[in-house]
């Protein structure tokens, strides 16, 4: 990530007014003032009404969903699906495979959901365990599918809650 520096005043101290000839952290220096970065990151949205533990995981695999982070971003989702599925069904016990069978057994999350999150299993799995990387491509639908999972098991049920908790205020 490149930065754009404005030498202050003081740079006089350190004998020149280039950052790459300073030796130390520049975000907490007082030599340099850091005017702008680049290139400018796209702030992460975290679907809404999701419990605490499930929105920082989200976070942090959405955050390494960048170049030379696929992997990570890949093994990060899968945690994501896992630890959702375990808050949807808390009573459920088993692997990660099993939880998604049942959960589309008792209709809790579509067939269609079911093969998604059976992908993202797997992907995840791969990027954890085998030699071969995962590819951009792939780490950018594993995390689409995943966001839309928690839009439909967390977000559309926190707003038709909200929504019903208001008409029945208005009754």
């Amino acid at each position: 990530m490149a930065e754009v520096l404005t030498p202050n005043k003081t740079d006089r101290a350190i004998g020149s007014s280039e950052p790459h000839q300073y030796e130390g952290g520049l975000e907490s220096t007082d030599f340099f003032t850091i005017t702008n970065v680049y290139p400018k990151q796209k702030p992460v949205i975290i679907p809404d009404h999701l419990p605490d533990n499930i929105a920082a995981l989200y976070l942090q695999a959405a955050k390494n969903l960048k170049p030379d982070m696929w992997d990570s971003a890949a093994m990060m989702g899968r945690r994501v699906l896992e630890v959702a599925l375990k808050k949807l069904k808390p009573d459920l016990n088993g692997s990660l495979y099993q939880r998604i069978e049942i959960l589309a057994q008792k209709s809790i999350i579509t067939q269609d959901m079911k093969n998604w999150a059976h992908e993202v299993r797997l992907d995840g799995n791969q990027a954890a365990h085998e030699e071969k990387l995962i590819h951009e491509t792939a780490a950018k639908e594993l995390m689409a599918f995943v966001e839309l999972f928690l839009m439909y098991t967390f977000t559309l049920p926190g707003m038709l809650k909200i929504r019903r908790e208001s008409a029945d205020q208005a009754d």
